[in-house]
C-alpha cells in the first residue's frame, strides 16, 4: 500500500512539471523601422499627398498558437513634421507667412498567420487588422504690418480626425533562435471611413497606400 501511494504522488509531479512548460509564456515585444502612409482623415498634406511615418514602431504581441499571433503596436508623427510654407509680401510692404503643423499617431492591431510550418527557420506570415489613428493639424501664421519688426507664429487654428484604416499584407521571417525573430513586412493601409465620407461629399475615394518595416522581435518563454 505505501509503494501504490507513492506512485499517484509521482505521477502527478510529472504532470506539474509538464503542465509548467506547457504554460511557458508565449508573449513577445519588437521593434520596427518603419516607413507608413495613411491617405484618409487629417492625413493629407498641403501639398495634396499622403503624409509618411518615418521612425520606429515598437510593439507587443502574443502567440496563441504555433500559427496564430496578435500584436499591437504603435507609431507617431510630432509636431516637427511642417507642410510647406506660404510667403506672401503685400505692396505696402506687409508680410504675411502661413504653414501647417501635422501631429499624429497610429495604434496598429493586426493578426500574423505563419504559412509555414514554426520550426523552420524561414517563415512567412499573412497579416491583416486596422490601426486606430489620431491625427491633429495646426495652422500657423505670422502677419507683419509694413516698417515693423517680423512677427512670430501664432497658431490660428486646428483641424482633429480620428480613422481606423485597414491593414493587409505579407512578412517574410528569420528565426537564429527560438526566442528572436527578424522581420520584414510590406503593408496596405486603407482609409474605409475617409473613403465613405469622400465618396459622400465629395465624389472621390483614398486609395491604399504602401507601407513598409523591417525589425526585430524577442520572444518570452521555452516556445510551443
Amino acid at each position: 500500500m505505501g509503494l501504490l501511494s507513492i506512485l499517484p504522488a509521482g505521477a502527478a509531479m510529472a504532470s506539474t512539471v509538464a503542465d509548467s512548460t506547457q504554460a511557458a509564456p508565449r508573449f513577445n515585444v519588437g521593434m520596427q523601422a518603419v516607413h507608413f502612409r495613411f491617405a484618409g482623415l487629417g492625413q493629407i498634406g498641403s501639398n495634396g499627398k499622403p503624409l509618411a511615418y518615418n521612425g520606429l514602431m515598437p510593439s507587443v504581441g502574443y502567440r496563441f498558437n504555433s500559427r496564430w499571433q496578435v500584436e499591437v503596436a504603435a507609431v507617431w508623427r510630432g509636431k516637427k513634421a511642417e507642410g510647406p510654407m506660404t510667403v506672401l509680401d503685400y505692396p505696402n510692404g506687409g508680410l504675411y507667412r502661413y504653414f501647417d503643423t501635422y501631429q499624429s499617431y497610429a495604434v496598429p492591431i493586426v493578426a500574423r498567420f505563419s504559412l509555414l510550418p514554426r520550426q523552420r527557420r524561414w517563415g512567412v506570415e499573412a497579416v491583416a487588422g486596422f490601426s486606430i489613428l489620431h491625427s491633429l493639424v495646426e495652422g500657423n501664421r505670422s502677419m507683419t504690418e509694413a516698417g515693423q519688426p517680423v512677427q512670430p507664429f501664432q497658431v490660428s487654428g486646428f483641424t482633429e480626425a480620428n480613422d481606423l484604416p485597414l491593414a493587409l499584407g505579407a512578412a517574410l521571417t528569420y528565426a537564429p533562435s527560438k526566442h528572436w525573430t527578424v522581420r520584414g513586412e510590406g503593408r496596405l493601409n486603407w482609409s474605409w471611413m475617409g473613403s465613405v465620407a469622400g465618396a459622400v461629399l465629395f465624389g472621390g475615394v483614398f486609395l491604399p497606400q504602401t507601407g513598409v518595416s523591417a525589425g526585430v522581435q524577442y520572444n518570452f518563454g521555452l516556445g510551443l
